[in-house]
């Protein structure tokens, strides 16, 4: 398969995000797109998004609304958070419904029923099975297991 390397850069509060992401010429598991700038087709990423908090908030708006990583947003998960009361879980709904972006709301996605090429997992507070294009973004360094 030919690939193809595309860099983009996502504005995130805490810090500036690059991601270089390999796009695919075959037609399996994504939507064709045509970028006018790179003159050809080929095929954006599947991506699913994980998001928790006022920062998965801010991811998923960067990704959706602002365009900032190409890619194909197929599904979004989130949940509410005893005692915060800043509304991200709302703003969130509201993101998926007005790009018709498939919301789920549960702290224990199926990612193995999810098809996508990545999941992103940005303010995730569970654990979640293993996913081959799994990213997770956390604030602080993790322990070694």
């Amino acid at each position: 398969r030919a690939r193809q390397r595309y860099r983009a850069s996502a504005s995130y509060p805490f810090s500036p995000l690059d991601i270089d992401i390999s796009l695919s010429h075959s037609t399996a598991g994504a939507e064709w797109c045509e970028l006018g700038n790179e003159g050809g087709d080929f095929m954006l990423p599947s991506v699913v998004l994980l998001a928790g908090g006022t920062k998965g908030r801010d991811f998923v708006r960067a990704i959706v609304v602002n365009h900032e990583v190409p890619c194909t947003v197929s599904r979004v998960v989130s949940y509410p958070q005893p005692g915060v009361v800043d509304g991200f879980l709302e703003d969130i709904k509201q993101i998926c419904e007005q790009h018709s972006i498939l919301f789920t709301e549960t702290q224990r996605p199926g990612l193995a029923d999810m098809e996508s090429d990545i999941v992103f997992l940005v303010g995730w507070q569970f654990l979640t099975p293993p996913h081959p294009g799994q990213v997770v973004f956390h604030d602080s360094i993790l322990p070694r297991f």
